[in-house]
């Protein structure tokens, strides 16, 4: 695995790649407050959660109503599953930043080569990007595919650069790299 990663070009280095992640942690966020506004021409942000949470209330019993208006339900089913989507995209770029961000300095404070580590997160800001791009626009079952192996590169260059720190660090994994 992390000669697979050490084959990916050094374009990011380690501060970029915090920033990288952080703002594609809130692009889903920022797209769900963008859907919410469209929905309701408007947004009301005394409390945004709340509203959240109203307008997927709404929208679920404006799809019981529907009936058999297949027009109707195919809009707001759409309009659902988008808010949806975003919110999950948002709450997964919590949990990946917070492995990554762990991941990438156990690795600069191991003294792993700078190297290795800016490409490593390069694959992960890259794949990132890809898994946020999906997961935001793609509600086909058989593309959400392409979104969980882009979540696995990103989590496979977490490993790699945990890896690499706990061999550096002369860790238990450095008994088994010889």
């Amino acid at each position: 695995m992390n000669a697979a990663i050490a084959m990916v070009p050094p374009a990011i280095d380690l501060g970029m790649g915090l920033a990288a992640q952080f703002v594609l942690l809130f692009l889903p966020h920022v797209s769900k407050g963008m859907q919410l506004a469209a929905i309701n021409k408007g947004y009301k942000n005394s409390n945004p959660r709340g509203f959240f949470e109203d307008t997927v209330a709404r929208l679920k019993g404006e799809i019981a109503k529907a009936g058999d208006d297949k027009t109707k339900k195919h809009k707001v089913v759409a309009q659902l599953n988008g808010l949806q989507r975003a919110k999950a995209a948002h709450e997964n770029g919590i949990e990946f930043f917070t492995f990554f961000a762990a991941a990438a300095l156990a690795a600069r404070v191991a003294g792993v080569d700078a190297t290795f580590v800016a490409s490593a997160t390069t694959l992960a800001v890259a794949a990132r990007a890809a898994f946020v791009g999906l997961y935001l626009t793609t509600s086909v079952e058989s593309l959400s595919l392409l979104r969980t192996a882009a979540w696995g590169v990103g989590i496979a260059s977490c490993f790699g650069l945990f890896w690499a720190a706990s061999v550096a660090d002369g860790g238990i994994a450095a008994s088994f790299s010889s």
